[in-house]
């Protein structure tokens, strides 16, 4: 099956096309307008030759002979035999006294308009069989009246080779069009050519590759600069997923061969107590559930790291949404012999400090809505509430703020040791647990971001060693409703 023309060869075509059709238009309006001029200077000519008859002949009744001196000259004289001039002239009762030229052998009658028309003369075609038409001017004189007529042929024959001239040249015009047309589209798609090129060289293994770009800041270079930004953006994720395989493959190696090493020396040994062996399941069980853990973490870190689709996201009550969470936290907090509570809404520009909140509140006015997920938002809170209860010395904090210019925000507090300065850039990255983390998959918080990211938001930490730690969640809200809910 052959393919379709291609780019250059379609816009030469197009271009082919529309010479012709510009060039035809042309042809037409020119061939008319010629034959328009000619006919008017064929009528300003006959008016004039009909003025000077009519001047010549006088004021008084003239016999056919006398006619014949003053007119036969004249037509004698004219330089162009081709023009065919003919008179004739009729007395005051319409009947002809003389007749020379063409108009000897034709039948042409006075016209009636010339009886009402309010010029002096009155223009007529006559048309001929096989010949071309003959124009006659009539006009009135003192003693009757007067008709010079001519012969259209030497006027229509210019705009008749006007007409040749255009016909026989539009083809070759349009021809030179097409060539053109092709020459200036190859010029043009040059650039795309080369794109092509440099694009066909990206691979996965060689991601750094970039469109060339001219400078000219036209549709082309823009085109590049916008193709280059989503290698810029396919980059960044191909380098996420290679860090994201080592870090995991790296995580799962040590569980695994611990594992492993302990269910094989288990298995060499014939003769393990029954106790022991009860022992190294109930180890590994741990170690498989520990590895589960990771492993989900994992596979729900690389879903947020693709993003939401709008017809995943609803408006979701966040005031609900914490007090949900803050009730199912509460038996953990209580059995670490903690403070678990909600507060009231504060001014986020004044600084917090956990000792000043002994117990957690959450704002019970205000009825905040964003667009989002609710499992992803619930999720990243609970992560963040989680850390903040493994770090605790007496009491957690969340306060859910006012929303202002479109944002609100949620602050998560606590009183433990704080965050070392030299940590907290590295907090969120995936796997690292530090003296932050302690136990776990290292990723709590690594959720917490993207997640938080995927929803247009950020967060911010602020720690002081000894006083505490806070995280502060931003996200774009909506205009509040009362009685909005999250589902």
């Amino acid at each position: 099956m052959r393919g379709s023309p291609s780019i250059g060869m379609r816009w030469a075509l197009r271009n082919t096309v529309l010479v012709a059709v510009v060039l035809f238009g042309v042809a037409t309006f020119a061939h008319f307008e010629v034959q328009r001029r000619v006919t008017d200077d064929a009528k300003l000519l006959l008016e004039l030759e009909v003025r000077e008859l009519v001047e010549e002949l006088g004021m008084g009744a003239l016999s056919a002979s006398e006619i014949a001196e003053e007119v036969d000259p004249e037509i004698a004289a004219s330089p162009d035999p081709d023009l065919e001039i003919g008179v004739q002239v009729f007395n005051d009762q319409r009947e002809r006294v003389y007749a020379r030229g063409r108009l000897a052998t034709l039948e042409v009658m006075l016209p009636r308009e010339l009886e009402t028309a309010s010029s002096a003369s009155v223009f007529s075609v006559i048309e001929i069989e096989n010949e071309d038409p003959y124009w006659v001017v009539s006009a009135k004189s003192a003693v009757g009246y007067v008709q010079v007529g001519i012969s259209s042929r030497e006027f229509v024959k210019s705009a008749g080779q006007l007409g040749r001239v255009l016909v026989a040249v539009a083809p070759v015009l349009a021809l030179l069009a097409g060539v053109m047309g092709w020459w200036i589209a190859r010029q043009s798609l040059d650039p795309i050519r080369e794109m092509v090129r440099e694009t066909r060289k990206i691979r996965f293994s060689r991601l750094t590759g970039r469109l060339p770009i001219s400078g000219s800041r036209d549709e082309l270079d823009l085109l590049a600069e916008t193709l280059n930004e989503a290698f810029a953006r396919v980059e960044e994720g191909a380098d996420k997923l290679r860090r994201f395989t080592a870090d995991t493959a790296h995580e799962l190696r040590t569980p695994l061969t611990r594992l492993r090493s302990r269910l094989e020396a288990t298995l060499v040994d014939p003769e393990v107590p029954p106790e022991d062996l009860r022992k190294v399941l109930q180890e590994s069980l741990e170690e498989v559930r520990t590895l589960s853990e990771t492993f989900a973490a994992t596979l729900l870190l690389a879903e947020s790291d693709a993003g939401l689709r709008p017809e995943q996201t609803e408006p979701v009550s966040l005031r609900a949404l914490l007090e949900e969470l803050v009730e199912f936290y509460e038996p953990m907090a209580t059995e670490q012999h903690l403070n678990l509570y909600l507060d009231d809404l504060v001014d986020f520009d004044e600084p917090m400090a956990a000792e000043e909140h002994p117990s957690l509140h959450l704002d019970a006015v205000a009825k905040v809505r964003v667009n989002g997920m609710p499992a992803w938002l619930r999720q990243a809170f609970a992560n963040l509430i989680q850390n903040a209860l493994a770090h605790t010395r007496t009491a957690v904090t969340v306060r859910l703020g006012a929303p202002r210019g479109g944002t609100v925000a949620v602050t998560i507090e606590d009183d433990g040791r704080g965050i070392d300065p030299d940590e907290i850039p590295r907090i969120f990255d995936r796997f690292y647990r530090g003296g932050l983390t302690g136990p776990g998959s290292g990723l709590g918080l690594a959720i917490a971001q993207q997640m938080v990211t995927a929803h247009g938001g950020t967060i911010d930490v602020e720690s002081r060693i000894f006083r505490g730690t806070t995280f502060r969640v931003t996200l774009p809200c909506l205009e509040p409703v009362m009685g909005a809910t999250h589902g």
